[in-house]
């Protein structure tokens, strides 16, 4: 039965709940939810009964052998988020909260080294949920120098990569005092990363730069380059940013372009604006940069870029699926049809997307369709991976079905005489007839 969404927040309505109604539902659900009896009982605790609690669950983690596999590794993501949710729901101290997570993140050693973490879930679990709540603590935490020793501390042990939220959201947990007294500090480790990440956070560009020269003697890379455009545009040095976002090579180009249009943003520069849209329209005509270019530069600029972009891309002797789907956009069926059976031979080494086969399907010609599923139809047989038979039926069925409605097959072989080659090359796959019957 299709339930009524509800127009209140749940906060609502679980407060216009009797009390009676409302304790039958959570005694109901503790009983079958480990997890949820665990927080009802952290939340009965007095603060400094679940301060103490707590830190029993976490030396326990701590404290034990088992080795959890890719199949139960959710079992230990679950706990430790559990003591995270038991941190925010019931500690309001500054100093409990900070010195929890500190013991929290100190755990990876003892968690790393016995999970299977192929999905990721301990580094969000440490670098993001734990981070977050360290800021929220970090904020009200009035001895500041205890709290720089102790972010030092974390960053020295951060054998795991766990540690790492900490570097990048420093900027939130520490004053710029303490940032630059950490960045005064020896560190054993990773010291080219650590104190220019330091400088990066403070938006501190001239540091920041003399810091990465100092540690680059072969000079930026693309995330150099980025981050040191991203710093001077923070210091409000729109040339020194341009200087070095122009250094980023292709491989980079998405994001070179994202700082390149700030820049010229916010230089009132319109015509290095046009140029750059225009540059990404012509490379990858996406839908958010046309917008961009109608919206500061007309339709009748953009209908010219259009034009010399579909010339463009007939005079191309290569083929691309994303060019069929531009054609058929902005010059119709015919056009990127034309497009498609001049390229017919290139078309043999091509994986087709589903999406791009049911737009095939929907928009082009019988002979077009016939051509672009022939490719994914001998791939599968050649394979002779019995997993793609379904789908190689499917397609010769349909092509099947399709055949009598080509009355001039051109070139392009008849239906009869490529199934009469599919029969003698295939004969022998009995399983790829079954589904074909």
């Amino acid at each position: 039965m299709e339930t009524q969404k509800p127009t209140k927040t749940m906060e609502e309505i679980v407060a216009e709940l009797d009390r009676d109604t409302l304790n039958r539902i959570v005694c109901r659900h503790a009983e079958n939810d480990e997890d949820f009896s665990w927080m009802i009982l952290k939340a009965a605790m007095s603060r400094n009964e679940v301060y103490d609690e707590i830190k029993n669950e976490m030396a326990s983690i701590r404290k034990s052998k088992r080795f959890y596999d890719w199949y139960s590794s959710g079992e230990l993501y679950s706990q430790l988020r559990n003591i995270l949710e038991a941190i925010e729901l019931n500690i309001t101290d500054s100093e409990q909260g900070v010195d929890l997570i500190h013991r929290f993140l100190l755990l990876d050693k003892a968690v790393c080294g016995r999970c299977d973490d192929s999905d990721g879930g301990l580094g969000e679990i440490f670098n993001y949920e734990a981070v977050d709540l360290l800021k929220k603590f970090a904020s009200s935490y009035s001895d500041k120098e205890k709290l720089e020793q102790i972010v030092y501390k974390l960053i020295e042990t951060n054998d795991f990569g766990c540690h790492d939220g900490i570097l990048n959201e420093i900027a939130d947990i520490l004053p710029e005092k303490n940032i630059r007294s950490l960045m005064t500090k020896d560190f054993s480790r990773d010291r080219n990363y650590i104190k220019p990440q330091m400088a990066f956070a403070l938006k501190d560009a001239p540091l920041f730069e003399k810091l990465l020269t100092e540690t680059r003697p072969n000079g930026f890379g693309n995330r150099d380059l980025i981050e040191l455009s991203k710093c001077w545009i923070a210091c409000g040095d729109l040339g020194k940013a341009l200087e070095y976002a122009l250094k980023i090579d292709h491989s980079d180009s998405y994001k070179k372009e994202v700082i390149l249009e700030e820049i010229y943003t916010k230089n009132g520069d319109s015509e290095a604006l046009k140029d750059l849209y225009s540059k990404s329209f012509m490379r990858s005509p996406h839908d958010d940069t046309k917008d961009k270019i109608i919206k500061n530069f007309g339709e009748d600029f953009f209908s010219t870029l259009v034009e010399q972009r579909i010339e463009d891309v007939e005079k191309s002797e290569y083929f691309y699926q994303n060019e069929v789907v531009f054609l058929l956009k902005y010059k119709g069926a015919e056009a990127a049809e034309k497009y498609l059976f001049a390229r017919r031979k290139k078309l043999e080494q091509e994986y087709f997307q589903s999406d791009f086969i049911k737009m095939v399907k929907k928009e082009f010609s019988p002979l077009v369709r016939t051509i672009v599923l022939r490719v994914p139809l001998n791939y599968y047989l050649e394979s002779a991976n019995t997993k793609y038979y379904p789908a190689a039926a499917k397609h010769l069925k349909y092509l099947t079905e399709i055949a009598p409605l080509i009355t001039d097959w051109r070139d392009v072989q008849p239906h009869n005489e490529f199934m009469e080659v599919i029969i003698a090359k295939h004969y022998r796959k009995k399983s790829f007839w079954r589904y074909f019957e």
